[in-house]
């Protein structure tokens, strides 16, 4: 007996699994693509038949497993549809939720502004009366002075009056 080496045999195995591939894929070519939406069994077994040209009986129970995937995929699409509800509102919640906490930045913000504006405004308005109480200050002594030299002058001129009437006398 002859014997073959092990490579051959892979090598012709490959050889025929890519010429099946090979014939498996030109067949998918030539087959009809599916209808947008099998919503019934019949046009479920239509489209087996135009894919495949196999008929399936309405007894077949490949068509249970169709069933059961649209069931299956009935209670998948009504969990996104929750889930996305609850994502829905939990992004609207979130976003409610940051857009309270910046009006409560914002508000703080503004308030602290305003306090340190009227903190300013305070300052100022202190140095001012201070500065108005120093200028009174200053015009009092300065009043007092001219007073003070009012009356020299008066008393001066009253002198020189009672002097040149008692020499013209």
């Amino acid at each position: 007996m002859a014997t073959v080496p092990a490579s051959t045999d892979v090598d012709r195995r490959a050889q025929v699994l890519a010429e099946l591939a090979q014939a498996n894929k030109a067949k998918q070519d030539d087959r009809p693509p599916p209808p947008p939406e099998i919503t019934t069994v019949e046009a479920l077994r239509e489209h087996l038949w135009r894919a495949h040209g196999v008929t399936v009986g309405t007894d077949d129970p490949v068509l249970m497993v169709h069933t059961i995937h649209k069931v299956l995929l009935g209670d998948w699409e009504r969990a996104m549809n929750t889930q996305r509800r609850l994502l829905s509102q939990a992004v609207a919640a979130s976003a409610q939720s940051f857009a309270e906490d910046a009006r409560r930045s914002i508000e703080a913000f503004k308030e602290e502004v305003l306090a340190d504006a009227l903190r300013q405004k305070s300052v100022a308005m202190n140095e001012a009366a201070k500065l108005a109480d120093q200028a009174q200050a200053q015009f009092r002594r300065l009043l007092r002075t001219l007073s003070i030299l009012t009356t020299l002058n008066v008393g001066v001129v009253l002198v020189f009056t009672v002097l040149v009437l008692t020499v013209v006398q």
